[in-house]
């Protein structure tokens, strides 16, 4: 994201309501266009006509124009999607600043304004201790602009105190911002960070916060009192529901159940609200028993797709019968890791009960967008790529060819930080079952012959009688929040299909087609059309090596193009030249007669296009001066266009 100039903001209320997104995204080079409401900018408005007034009455030359450059506007911190409307970074001496403006359109309690402004100071504290923190509320002609002073109170400013500050900044960040937040720094684990966690140091996304108030509500009003909070790894599941726990334990008595081995973060939690006389108690499931209920008003349970049967019942009874008032139940499906709990299938248990309410968390808060991708493309080859390509710099993909030299890799990992988990119980390391619920900045997993990809390019492993294995690599590999590292043990194929989505590698295809004048056009031109409509581009590397010939006419073949509605270059063909076979994942030619002729190694990287199709053959040749023509050249069409579609989708997305 890019840095703008305050006083061009501000003009933006002046522009069409249709191009005003399409200009805020061009000056700040965001992802995604903003969207933007003549209130919420009329408060920008008024600040830069409050600042350019005391400029022109500046006869010291103190201030300057240069106030109104390198602002931040609605800035996102990555991850959790907290919004901070105005940001300006720079040095004053030799001391990193920051000043943060959050804008109000209409007057807010003062309370709030506090709460936003030293919660904002939270997550900018991370890059600087020097932050000087503002409210404008546009009311009345100037409006009224706020600061939090040195002890965090409250104050009313003045633009004069805020032009002060502004002409003492030196050396501005211009762009990039997003580099200077780490999710590591502001994403917390109830169970890897009790503390930060009772301190309230950390963030709900606002559709956590959304979820937390219907539940609220649904159990203060008695009307809705059995819940379940479902999404995939790395959603909130956990935190969401130690945060709701938190909260009822103001007014009851709390049980959390927690359906795995208990880690040391559960134990040390538990010591701390102890200590701290909240009144929450996280037991495991096997210290469950019927007289247990009778001490607790609500109960919560994380990782019910884990639960036995039996368990589960005692739950229900306890709630059916009032001995506990509500239930909160945290789960996904997918990450069941035995074949009794897929068979238990407890959330459809849960959902088929008449009084029970269900939300989902979709936005992926605790891994890095990097991360994310890579484990999601991981377990599946053929999920649609990003058209933009990913830094996969946090993954490390190592390579060891035996039992002895993986563990070597894994103790200097190990050595880096990292937290190795493996799929079973072992001695000297976290299992999957013992890592339910957890999440560490660094991962160091291992993976053996036992993992290989299916014809559809989805990860699989052997077939075990009790657990699955591919259940239990992504639990492991899903508790990395910044870095993760997989090494593969004895398997080339494996760490071949790793190592070339770590590098974003593209599959080299090319087109042989120098038998041929019409289908070199064809080819050429239709494949071209497919890569401007497909994220095609992002995931092959697409050459041709065509028949050419300067006397050739080739008006009627490039009339049918366009009348299939594809883009063709006017104007004659370029001589194109013999290409080096090796350089290519992928020769594909239109008949047998060109396959024979191609002499490479590995052989059977040559393939004719319709092989990839139900009936395989050559693609009909097409004569442009004969009375057939059009009939031909439709066949043909449909032949190649049938032959891509079928490549494309074997291989791509």
């Amino acid at each position: 994201m890019k840095a703008v100039n305050l006083y061009v903001l501000s003009k933006l209320a002046t522009i069409d309501s249709e191009l005003g997104p399409i200009y805020e995204k061009a000056l700040t080079n965001r992802e995604k266009k903003a969207e933007l409401e003549p209130r919420e900018l009329k408060p920008i408005e008024t600040i830069v006509s409050n600042l350019e007034e005391l400029i022109d009455l500046d006869t010291t030359h103190s201030y300057n124009i240069s106030c109104y450059d390198n602002w931040f506007y609605s800035f996102s911190i990555p991850q959790i999607s907290k919004e901070i409307d105005l940001l300006k970074i720079g040095k004053i001496g030799h001391e990193q600043v920051i000043i943060n403006i959050e804008l109000k359109s209409q007057p807010i309690p003062e309370e709030e304004i506090k709460y936003q402004l030293i919660q904002n100071q939270y997550y900018l504290s991370h890059i600087s201790d020097k932050i000087y923190s503002f409210t404008f509320v546009a009311q009345k002609e100037k409006g009224n602009l706020y600061a939090l002073d040195s002890t965090n109170h409250l104050k009313t400013s003045s633009f004069k105190e805020l032009l002060d500050i502004l002409s003492q900044v030196k050396r501005p960040i211009t762009e990039n911002i997003e580099s200077l937040f780490k999710p590591e720094e502001y994403l917390i684990s109830p169970l890897n960070e009790p503390e930060k966690f009772l301190e309230d140091k950390y963030y709900l996304t606002n559709h956590q916060k959304e979820i937390k108030r219907r539940i609220n509500g649904g159990l203060v009003q008695r009307q809705k009192t059995l819940w379940g909070i479902t999404g995939e790894p790395g959603t909130g599941k956990t935190l969401l529901l130690y945060d709701i726990a938190k909260n009822l334990s103001k007014q009851y008595k709390v049980c959390m159940i927690h359906s795995g081995p208990l880690s040391q973060g559960h134990k040390r939690l538990n010591e701390l609200m102890i200590k701290s006389h909240i009144p929450i108690n996280i037991i495991n499931v096997n210290s469950l028993s019927k007289n247990l209920f009778n001490t607790y008003d609500i109960i919560c349970i994380d990782e019910t797709q884990r639960l036995s049967e039996k368990v589960l019942d005692c739950i229900l009874e306890s709630y059916n019968n009032q001995t506990v008032c509500a239930c909160i139940f945290s789960y996904d499906f997918e990450q069941v890791l035995l074949k009794t709990e897929k068979l238990s299938n407890n959330p459809k248990r849960l959902r088929q009960l008449p009084n029970f309410f269900e939300e989902k968390l979709t936005d992926s808060i605790r891994s890095n967008k990097e991360v994310f991708s890579f484990i999601k493309h991981m377990m599946d080859l053929k999920v649609p790529r990003w058209t933009k390509s990913l830094d996969y710099s946090n993954i490390d993909i190592l390579y060891a060819t035996t039992a002895k030299e993986a563990n070597h890799l894994v103790a200097i990992y190990q050595n880096k930080g990292y937290e190795f988990i493996t799929l079973t119980n072992d001695s000297n390391a976290l299992s999957s079952y013992e890592v339910i619920g957890q999440e560490f900045s660094k991962v160091v997993v291992k993976m053996d012959k036992t993992f290989s990809y299916n014809e559809d390019g989805r990860l699989q492993g052997e077939e075990h009688p009790e657990y699955f294995s591919t259940k239990l690599i992504y639990q492991n590999i899903t508790r990395a929040r910044e870095k993760l590292c997989i090494i593969v043990l004895e398997n080339l194929n494996l760490f071949e299909k790793l190592l070339k989505l770590k590098v974003n590698y593209k599959r080299r295809v090319l087109f042989v087609c120098d038998e041929s004048l019409t289908h070199s056009l064809m080819v050429k031109y239709i494949i071209k059309d497919l890569l401007r409509k497909t994220n095609l581009s992002s995931q092959f590397f697409i050459d041709f090596q065509l028949a050419y010939s300067k006397n050739f006419d080739d008006y009627r073949i490039k009339q049918k193009l366009t009348d299939y509605g594809i883009y063709h270059e006017s104007g004659a063909e370029k001589q194109n030249f013999k290409k080096d076979y090796k350089l290519y994942d992928d020769i594909l030619v239109m008949n047998q007669a060109s396959l024979e002729k191609i002499k490479t190694k590995p052989k059977d990287k040559v393939k004719c296009l319709l092989d990839f199709t139900s009936h395989p053959g050559d693609i009909l040749d097409v004569d442009p001066t004969v009375d057939s023509f059009d009939e031909d050249f439709d066949t043909a069409y449909r032949q190649i266009f049938e032959g891509c579609q079928a490549f494309f989708e074997k291989y791509g997305d």
